[in-house]
């Protein structure tokens, strides 16, 4: 907000220690409900990489089984698809852990701005002392 020689008379472009205070605290609010949705995205991704890896897993004895020579064309066309099942299952879960590490940097800073802000509060409330 751009300041206006009005409002430098009152003195109203100079926030009081209740409106930092105020802020800080609704600032640590909205982090820490970002820290709990990050959290739960975390928890789904994670039951998503063991659902695909326990189907890679699946998939893997499938294909060690059809890997005999087929005796016939539905053999050598089944193989063929559980090979393409486990390629794609094998993507989507590089997907999910690239997914995984992304929110794991995100809840590191999310967590540095909530300590940072925490460290204000506290400033704050110490000088109202």
């Amino acid at each position: 907000m751009p300041s206006h020689l009005f409002f430098d008379m009152l003195g109203l472009n100079e926030p009081c220690a209740e409106d930092d205070l105020a802020d800080c605290e609704a600032k640590a609010a909205r982090l820490s409900e970002k820290v709990q949705r990050v959290f739960d995205a975390m928890v789904r991704c994670q039951r998503a990489m063991e659902k695909r890896r326990h189907a890679i897993a699946r998939l893997e004895k499938q294909v060690e089984i059809d890997s005999a020579p087929p005796a016939s064309q539905s053999q050598a066309a089944a193989r063929q698809n559980a090979r393409q099942r486990l390629e794609r299952e094998q993507r989507v879960l590089k997907k999910h852990e690239a997914a995984y590490q992304l929110l794991l940097a995100r809840m590191g800073r999310t967590k540095q701005k909530l300590s940072q802000l925490q460290v204000q509060l506290r400033k704050h409330k110490m000088k109202r002392k």
